[in-house]
C-alpha cells in the first residue's frame, strides 16, 4: 500500500523494490487499473514500465503521481507485476479529506467451533482508514479483560469491514462490551457500550 500527497509533508515519489530469487532472469512488466473500474489511471506515473532482474538481484521502480486540475479529489488505483499475483494499492491524496467511521450493531459468531464478537465497521468518508481496535470487557463481578485488533490494510471510502474479537476463557455472567476504534491516519475515533449476557462458559 502507497499513499502519493501533494499535500503537507507528503511524498509525490516512492521507490518500489523487486527481488528475483529465481535462477533465471525476469523481466516484469506493470500494469496499473483505476480502483473499481478497468480503466488506466492516467495519473499514475511507473518509470521504468518494464523491468529486467538478474537472478538473486534487485531492482527499484519510481510510482510518482500526476496531480492536474481537471481530476481534482482522492483517487485510488493498483499497480500489479507481470511476475507476482499481489497486487499494490495506490492513493493519490490531493484534497484533504479523512475517513468517517460508522458502525454496525455488534453480533456474537460461531464459526469452527470458535466463538467472537463481530463488529462491522464502515468508512463513510472520502479517504481510506487505517483501523486500530480494541474490545474491553468488563466483568460484572470485577473481571476484565482487553483484546485488541487490527485491520491489516487499508479501509477504502464507502467499504465495510467486520472486526473479530475471539472470545476465549469467558465464564458465564453479566458483562459490559466497551468497544474503541481508531482510524490511525486521521486521528478520528469511535466508542460503543453495549451489555452481554454469557448464559455458559466459553472455553
Amino acid at each position: 500500500m502507497i499513499e502519493l500527497s501533494t499535500l503537507s509533508g507528503g511524498n509525490r515519489l516512492v521507490a518500489v523494490t523487486l527481488k528475483n530469487y529465481s535462477s533465471e532472469p525476469q523481466t516484469v512488466d506493470f500494469r496499473s487499473e483505476a480502483l473499481h473500474s478497468m480503466k488506466d489511471p492516467d495519473w499514475l506515473i511507473v518509470r521504468p514500465k518494464e523491468i529486467t532482474i538478474p537472478p538473486g538481484r534487485e531492482r527499484k521502480v519510481m510510482v510518482s503521481m500526476r496531480s492536474t486540475q481537471s481530476s481534482p479529489g482522492n483517487r485510488y488505483a493498483t499497480l500489479s507485476a507481470g511476475i507476482s499475483q499481489g497486487r499494490i494499492t495506490i492513493a493519490s491524496i490531493t484534497a484533504e479529506g479523512s475517513g468517517l467511521l460508522r458502525h454496525e450493531e455488534p453480533t456474537w459468531v460461531i464459526q469452527d467451533g470458535r466463538h467472537s464478537i463481530q463488529l462491522p465497521i464502515k468508512n463513510q468518508g472520502d479517504a481510506h482508514s487505517v483501523i486500530d481496535a480494541t474490545l474491553r470487557i468488563v466483568g460484572i463481578s470485577g473481571r476484565n479483560q482487553n483484546i485488541d485488533q487490527s485491520w491489516g490494510r487499508w479501509v477504502m471510502p464507502q467499504e465495510t469491514v467486520k472486526l473479530h474479537f475471539p472470545m476465549r476463557g469467558l465464564p458465564a455472567g453479566q458483562y459490559r462490551l466497551v468497544f474503541e476504534v481508531e482510524d490511525r491516519r486521521s486521528g478520528s475515533r469511535l466508542e460503543l457500550e453495549r451489555g452481554l449476557e454469557v448464559p455458559l462458559d466459553v472455553e
